[in-house]
């Protein structure tokens, strides 16, 4: 799916995270994830506040 078209690279590690996090998937694949965020241009600011806007709508 990494490969598929339709959205950038970063939206697709933006949505990952966020579905990981959502279904409750915090181990070494978020953290991983999250890596492969900051590698594909996802700014630390941006990371955190993906995190934040999550954590208030799953709890």
């Amino acid at each position: 799916m990494w490969n598929a078209g339709g959205i950038d690279t970063e939206t697709r590690c933006i949505v990952t995270v966020v579905v990981l996090m959502s279904s409750g998937i915090t181990d070494s694949s978020l953290k991983c994830h999250l890596e492969n965020a900051k590698a594909r241009g996802v700014r630390r600011a941006e990371i955190a506040a993906i995190i934040t806007h999550t954590t208030m709508y799953v709890g």
